[in-house]
C-alpha cells in the first residue's frame, strides 16, 4: 500500500515514514494499525412474544414468599426470594411439559393454558413479564 493511501475505515497496515517540508523545517509522520482490537460478545436469550409472557403475583407473609404465575395458575411458597423464583420456574416448566407431552383433556377454563407450552422454546429467564406485588 502506498504511504499516500488510507483505506476506507482507517489504516489497515503500517505505512512508510514520510517527511513533509514546511517553513520551519520538516515533519515526519508514520501511521501504524492498532496492536489490539477488543471485541466483546454478550449472549442474550431470544425473548418470546409479549402475548406469551406470564405475570407473577408476589406476596410475603409470615416469613414466606408466595409466587404465582397468573396465566397458568401455578403457585409456590419458599422462604427465600431466589428459591421462590427458581421453584416457580421449575413448577411452570413441569406443568407446561406435562401439557405438551401428555396432552391431557382440560376443563374449558384451563384450555387457554395450553398455548403457553410455546414458552418451552425459550429460556426460562424470558418467560415472565410483569411483577404484581400484593
Amino acid at each position: 500500500m502506498s504511504p499516500d493511501t488510507i483505506p476506507a475505515g482507517g489504516v489497515s497496515e503500517a505505512s512508510e515514514s514520510r517527511t513533509t517540508a514546511y517553513d520551519g523545517g520538516q515533519f515526519s509522520v508514520h501511521y501504524e494499525p492498532p496492536r489490539v482490537v477488543r471485541r466483546f460478545v454478550v449472549p442474550t436469550s431470544l425473548a418470546p412474544p409479549e402475548s406469551l409472557l406470564l405475570d407473577i403475583e408476589v406476596a410475603f407473609e409470615n416469613g414466606v414468599y408466595f409466587l404465582r404465575a397468573v396465566e397458568v395458575d401455578v403457585a409456590i411458597e419458599e422462604e427465600k426470594p431466589q428459591d421462590a423464583f427458581r421453584s416457580l420456574t421449575e413448577a411452570v416448566r413441569g406443568w407446561l411439559e406435562y401439557l405438551g407431552e401428555e396432552s391431557p383433556v382440560l376443563a374449558p377454563d384451563l384450555e387457554p393454558q395450553r398455548r403457553y407450552t410455546r414458552l418451552l422454546r425459550y429460556e426460562p429467564d424470558t418467560w415472565f413479564g410483569r411483577l404484581l406485588i400484593h
